[in-house]
């Protein structure tokens, strides 16, 4: 199996914006209401949030499981709106998986997953991130005889269903809040929702209906306590609904800080018998992340590198060959390269014996172009050409054979947005998704005949990069998360297709510069690619398999030289990649394959250049 892309989270907050902005459009056009509940203070729009979790219950089982749950939240509230984004970690012992966090109660002390795979009965991991926004329709003291708040939710599938930590699907619905003040310290709440939940193969599910009612007593002007009976549907044939009676109590501390508790009582089989949550929130000006479209004055000159007197001062010049360079408002950037790799590994059998080695040269010819669309937002378009030779020698009988890949690369298309700049905040943040449409067709060259170089699972990356420039140093780092989607492929060799299940991988990288002079300059990295499992399937003998590679580790360098200062730049490129072992698994056990010993050597030269 050829080996995959590094590479998600880009394409969900893309999915996210899009379900949110009837919300926001409203959010912005409309005039702040005047009652305090939905007033906003203009410099304390954004609030941050950690709470943690603890359920204990049997679930109408003779075994006690019990789940923490921790989640951190970051909200953007608007005249009459908001928005958040809800990131769970969760932990979990016993006989169940938690209903709560997506995921149906099974009554076996080993769990059996979606996907019919075994687990511990102690799991834990990332939970599914979920996207949130609110629309404050109407108040009770203008038009209206309550205050009414219009909902969405959007449930991204990041949480693992190999570990049973959740479904593997995405879940998403609408959803509406009413107020009602009955006398002047207590008012009826209820809340209604309404889920789409991401259908499971072989499972069956079906959609939920949640509901709450309850009063809400002004205690202080600081104390809220409210009292609420929760209702929810089964999702899962053979599994209860859930039934509770929380109680919960808001502090505010002071115009920032807020604590805030909560005691649930189970009522029924499909909910925990007790659980009990703390948090705590705090809202910040807009300093940080309220200003992010605010214009600065930028230079393409590097005037505040000559001007600069010490080598760690901050500048905000955009050095094209820098880490952190993007192009200001209507420029173009253009980057042409050619590398040449080599990469060589050596192959096992099921039993370990070694059975021959591999090696594959690569050229490849790749274009890069840049246009700012204003100083802090970038439009980027990427392609290559590419051929190379895989040669392999057989080690059982001497003999060697030599295939051939060429053709375009997908074309990638991304933005980049600078959501937090230097001049504003210590660093610079930089929030980048890229994707790369199925243009071309996926074959593996064999039987004489040469394959294709496309990937042909159309990968979307979302990264996000926190870096620092200074007169003579930037550093800065990168989290890349890569959703490669299902994967339809041929092989040339035995005239198969096969099909290849969407995966996620997962890069940090450390990149840097230093400047010696104007013109000279050395870019150092190092980044390492956790990768997942591929499961693929010949679709025409019906054969599964399940590839494991490597995960790997690159360090790379780069010698710039300014030809015409910030507009021409000359430089050479190389690279080291070390991958760990990787192998193949088959239902036969004498199928199986692994790789090892596998790196590559990536030498190149590039021009950079701005107009």
């Amino acid at each position: 199996m050829r080996i995959r892309l590094k590479n998600y989270l880009v394409f969900r907050l893309s999915i996210a914006i899009v379900f949110f902005c009837p919300a926001i459009n409203l959010a912005l056009a409309d005039d702040p209401p005047s009652d305090p509940t939905f007033q906003t203070s203009a410099d304390k729009n954004w609030e941050y949030s950690q709470s943690i979790k603890y359920s204990r219950g049997k679930y109408g089982t003779s075994q006690e499981s019990e789940t923490y749950e921790a989640d951190t939240v970051l909200q953007r509230d608007f005249n009459n709106a908001d928005i958040s984004v809800t990131i769970p970690s969760l932990w979990q012992t016993g006989n169940i998986t938690a209903s709560d966090s997506g995921r149906e109660i099974i009554n076996k002390k080993v769990v059996k997953t979606t996907s019919s795979s075994t687990i511990s009965p102690t799991i834990s991991g990332l939970g599914d991130i979920a996207f949130n926004a609110s629309y404050y329709l109407f108040e009770e003291n203008k038009s209206a005889p309550l205050d009414v708040t219009l909902t969405s939710y959007l449930k991204a599938p990041t949480a693992s269903s190999r570990k049973g930590l959740g479904t593997g699907e995405w879940d998403g619905g609408p959803g509406v809040g009413f107020t009602k003040r009955i006398i002047d310290n207590i008012k009826a709440i209820a809340d209604a929702s309404f889920t789409f939940d991401g259908r499971v193969k072989g499972e069956d599910t079906k959609d939920q209906v949640s509901l709450d009612a309850g009063l809400e007593y002004d205690l202080s002007s600081k104390a809220i306590a409210s009292v609420k009976y929760e209702y929810a549907n089964a999702t899962a044939k053979g599994s209860a609904q859930s039934e509770d009676i929380a109680l919960s109590l808001d502090y505010n501390i002071n115009d920032d800080w807020k604590i805030n508790g909560e005691v649930a009582i189970g009522l029924s089989n499909g909910s925990p018998d007790e659980s009990y949550l703390l948090g705590a929130s705090v809202k910040f000006d807009g300093g940080f992340l309220g200003g992010l479209l605010s214009s600065h004055p930028y230079s393409s000159s590097m005037t505040d590198f000559e001007a600069a007197a010490s080598p760690f001062d901050t500048i905000n010049d955009r050095i094209i060959s820098d880490p952190l360079y993007l192009p200001l408002k209507s420029q173009f950037y253009g980057a042409t390269a050619y590398t040449y790799g080599l990469s060589k590994s050596n192959n096992f059998n099921y039993k370990g014996s070694k059975t021959g080695n591999s090696s594959t040269d690569a050229n490849t010819f790749a274009q890069t172009l840049l246009y700012g669309v204003t100083d802090k937002l970038t439009m980027r378009l990427t392609d290559s050409y590419e051929f190379t030779k895989a040669f392999r020698a057989l080690s059982s009988t001497g003999s060697s054979s030599t295939s051939n890949n060429d053709g375009f690369n997908n074309p990638t298309i991304g933005t980049t947005w600078r959501a937090v700049d230097q001049s504003a905040f210590p660093a610079d943040l930089d929030l980048t998704l890229n994707i790369s449409p199925n243009s071309f067709k996926d074959k593996e060259a064999g039987g004489g005949q040469n394959g294709t170089v496309a990937s042909g699972n159309q990968p979307v990356t979302l990264s996000t990069a926190i870096g620092r420039e200074m007169k003579d140093f930037t550093i800065s780092g990168v989290f890349t998360t890569i959703y490669a989607g299902n994967r339809y492929y041929e092989s040339l060799t035995n005239n198969s297709n096969y099909y290849e299940q969407q995966y996620f991988n997962y890069t940090f990288a450390l990149n840097t510069q230093t400047r010696f002079t104007e013109r000279l300059s050395l870019n150092l990295g190092s980044g390492y690619t956790i990768t997942d499992k591929g499961y693929a399937t010949n679709l025409t003998t019906g054969t599964k398999f399940v590839a494991t590679l490597g995960n790997t580790l690159d360090f790379n360098a780069a010698l710039n030289y300014h030809i015409i200062p910030n507009k021409l730049v000359g430089s050479l490129t190389y690279t080291y990649d070390d991958f760990s072992a990787s192998k193949s698994t088959y239902p036969t056990a004498a199928s199986d394959t692994s790789t090892k010993n596998h790196n590559a050597n990536i030498f190149g030269a590039r021009v950079l250049y701005l107009f």
